[in-house]
């Protein structure tokens, strides 16, 4: 079942169906949570964490390119930010062979 409980502590006042999708997600590893063991249900998703599901989601990974790891693609990311490795390997071509 994609619905077994993922273990997240603060999503008890979630409605059923929020759970239920909060599981599957947790389950399918789109999503994590936090150190703590949080979901963190009305906290908003900045971009580096959209991206980061969204890689996961497509398969890839949360790592640049071994060629891409020395300078940022953006000037407002830094090699030494949590979520360089995602953002970089979003940005680079994905070409079916």
């Amino acid at each position: 079942d994609d619905t077994t409980e993922a273990g997240f502590n603060d999503i008890d006042n979630c409605t059923e169906d929020q759970k239920n999708a909060i599981n599957a997600l947790a389950n399918a590893g789109i999503i994590t949570g936090y150190k703590e063991g949080t979901f963190r249900p009305q906290a908003n998703v900045n971009r580096t964490e959209a991206v980061v599901m969204l890689n996961r989601l497509f398969g890839r990974t949360d790592s640049a390119p071994s060629w891409a790891t020395t300078s940022s693609l953006y000037s407002d990311v830094s090699t030494s930010y949590w979520g360089f490795g995602a953002i970089t390997e979003a940005s680079v071509g994905h070409f079916a062979s």
